[in-house]
């Protein structure tokens, strides 16, 4: 069966900004990946029709087009690419021997999944390939969203794709990167979680980070280290965009795994299914009120009143 390569000409006509939800998923996870969609064409995408990229380093099934296609809003606005293979194999300059070796004795430390070489793979694409698929080629912001995730905020207000075409009109030089060091200047291993994450394409495309991303590739810290695409993007953000480039999109309440979000405010609280108490942004290994001191210093006001008022209910 034929993978998609290219969008339709007429995907944004009913939109104003060239936005796309992407996926990265394998056929075995359909049921995971219909749940999440369906979160969030309930709350969302339903009544806009922004497209759907899926990608698959192997050929979807039948049954998972099938069904897919049956959770989205509009069946015509989504495709399914395959990832090309010298992307997601191991590159000429890798000994394949020593990576797996060194993931293997990753499982004896705890980390089951770190093990796979395929999972180093994934990483490396996500970190600086995935936007390289002809499918992005004319895509500006893309939304990505890890099968497994859940929105539950109803955000019929606003449209996370404007606001960051909105966003990108700063011409403040200020950057986050005073956030990810220590007194000692070192990594404090603070990141921006890449499970939910909206991008815009002219910062991957950039020469800037495809230079910064080239580096890390020939050193080789996918496959011999356990580098990440959330600290790979992390560290991009702070070495090149403006401190107001990034937005901490709190009317967003999502979770994945043992991370989660729900919008400490209470008139974002009433669009909402989330428990704010399961929120990560309190936890004590949480760099996100750390994070907000630098892009958004109001929002910590919001949150200490919101707090205030819940502790007094109690």
């Amino acid at each position: 069966m034929k993978c998609d390569t290219e969008l339709r000409e007429d995907v944004w006509d009913h939109v104003q900004v060239k936005g796309a939800f992407y996926m990265m998923t394998r056929n075995e996870d359909l049921p995971k990946a219909k749940a999440t969609i369906k979160s969030i064409e309930d709350r969302f995408n339903g009544r806009l029709g922004y497209p759907w990229i899926f990608l698959n380093n192997q050929k979807f099934s039948p049954e998972f087009k099938k069904y897919i296609k049956k959770t989205v809003s509009n069946p015509d606005q989504v495709y399914f690419g395959q990832v090309d293979l010298e992307a997601w194999n191991y590159p000429p300059w890798i000994d394949s021997v020593r990576s797996q070796t060194l993931f293997t004795g990753y499982r004896d430390l705890g980390y089951p999944k770190i093990n796979r070489p395929s999972y180093s793979n994934y990483l490396r694409y996500q970190s600086g390939l995935f936007f390289h698929h002809p499918l992005f080629d004319d895509v500006d912001y893309v939304w990505r969203v890890d099968a497994g995730s859940y929105y539950s905020c109803e955000m019929f207000r606003n449209d996370p794709f404007q606001t960051m075409q909105e966003k990108n009109k700063s011409i403040e030089q200020d950057s986050i990167y005073p956030w990810l060091t220590n007194a000692d200047d070192e990594y404090n291993m603070c990141q921006i979680s890449t499970s939910f994450e909206i991008l815009s394409l002219s910062f991957l495309k950039s020469e800037k980070y495809r230079a910064f991303f080239y580096y890390l590739d020939l050193v080789g810290g996918f496959f011999y280290e356990r580098w990440t695409d959330a600290a790979v993007r992390t560290v991009a953000a702070a070495l090149f965009l403006k401190k107001q480039e990034i937005y901490f999109f709190n009317e967003v309440a999502y979770a994945y795994k043992d991370k989660a979000h729900c919008p400490l405010n209470f008139t974002l609280l009433e669009n909402c299914a989330c428990d704010y108490k399961d929120s990560f942004d309190y936890r004590r290994s949480s760099c996100t009120l750390d994070l907000l001191h630098i892009i958004k210093p109001k929002m910590i006001d919001e949150m200490i009143s919101f707090a205030k008022i819940i502790m007094n209910q109690y």
